[in-house]
């Protein structure tokens, strides 16, 4: 054994730094891309934190370091200060751990090891290095300190960190080291449903204007829309009235984080509630939109893209069934339940007459939806 009193400073392996802060870079600059392109980059903040303990591993890996003085041994991690005495301390010998060997301090007791700050981290380095540790460490450990060859590690019933992952070794501790951050930012941000992720389908990020649309025939309405909401909201509607009552009323299913699928997905389920069959009520339409359905004469539902558009008429008997007690299932604008049910002034027209009306508004409605 060597002179106990010469102070010996260890530190962790830095060679794995060099593919590793190089990965991480580019892994951050990519994550840094996907916060610039959501509509709602504070969404994507959340996903960032995955990537804090890979960016914690690379500080700790420049910063921690183990002194070895006359007194015992200091551990100066990133967060943590540790003194273990050699009075303490039974042995010293590397431990199998994932991602390579490591030297561990064992107790006087036998208790479990405490691994050294310097071979801490994903990778701690090769047998080579830990040997030249385990080297030094020897130079310097008091008499009744015995300190294991790197081999003893590999010897039956040699000391393993890490659990099951111990005996996984380098290949197995990069794999994950390499996947978890890109699978976290994926698991929590969740941006492959967004619309801009390559391979998604586009969507609509406004509504159309519905009191640009052709105005019913005159003899439904008296051609001027009676009130609106304007298109930038959500949803956006206009009404006009006369003999038959026609609503026309645009919403917006965008893709938002902290929900599942997109917002054609959002779309196509409000849909399918809101068309669910009710005694034969809804009928489905071929060739308008995306999907669509329809009553017998004054309700058109048509889905086109993330937005749904839904046309009513609402007249004398035989017209309006069922317009009040179908309203989307999410809730918004039970507000204007009024404008659905506002009374019709006159005699009322065919209701074929209504329902070609219905239509022709319905189809140029879902036409006129722009994605991007």
């Amino acid at each position: 054994m060597g002179d106990p009193t010469t102070n010996l400073v260890l530190r962790p392996a830095r060679a794995q730094l060099w593919l590793w802060v190089p990965y991480l870079l580019v892994l951050t600059a990519v994550c840094g891309l996907v916060l610039m392109l959501a509509e709602n980059p504070l969404d994507y903040v959340v996903g960032l934190v995955p990537l804090v303990p890979s960016w914690l591993h690379v500080l700790g890996v420049l910063s921690d370091r183990s002194e070895f003085g006359p007194d015992g041994v200091r551990d100066r991690r990133l967060f943590e200060h540790r003194f273990v005495p050699w009075t303490d301390i039974r042995r010293v010998a590397p431990a199998r751990g994932p991602g390579g060997s490591r030297v561990a301090l064992t107790g006087a007791d036998g208790a479990a090891a405490h691994i050294l700050a310097a071979s801490r981290g994903a990778f701690p380095g090769g047998r080579t290095h830990i040997r030249d540790h385990l080297d030094r460490i020897r130079a310097v450990a008091p008499a009744g300190v015995p300190v294991d060859p790197v081999e003893a590690a590999d010897r039956p019933g040699g000391r393993r960190v890490g659990g099951p992952l111990a005996r996984g070794g380098r290949t197995l501790a990069w794999m994950l080291a390499l996947l978890v951050p890109p699978l976290g930012f994926l698991a929590v941000a969740a941006p492959q449903d967004a619309p801009w992720w390559p391979g998604n389908p586009a969507e609509a990020r406004r509504l159309p204007d519905p009191c640009a649309l052709t105005p019913p025939p005159s003899e439904l309405t008296g051609g001027e829309p009676a009130r609106g909401r304007e298109a930038r909201s959500r949803p956006a509607r206009c009404v006009w009235s006369g003999p038959v009552i026609v609503t026309v009323e645009y919403r917006l299913y965008r893709w938002e984080r902290d929900r599942h699928g997109s917002g054609r997905d959002r779309a196509h389920d409000v849909f399918r509630t809101r068309t669910r069959p009710a005694g034969g009520l809804w009928t489905p339409l071929p060739a308008l939109g995306d999907e669509a359905a329809g009553t017998r004469y004054d309700t058109i539902v048509v889905r086109g893209a993330n937005v749904l558009v839904e046309v009513t008429a609402l007249a004398g008997p035989g017209i309006g069934e069922g317009v009040v007690e179908n309203e989307f299932p999410d809730g918004e604008g039970a507000e204007d339940l009024a404008d659905r049910t506002a009374h019709p002034t006159g005699p009322a027209p065919p209701p074929e007459v209504v329902r070609a009306a219905v239509e022709r508004i319905a189809r140029e409605a879902v036409a006129r939806i722009e994605v991007e």
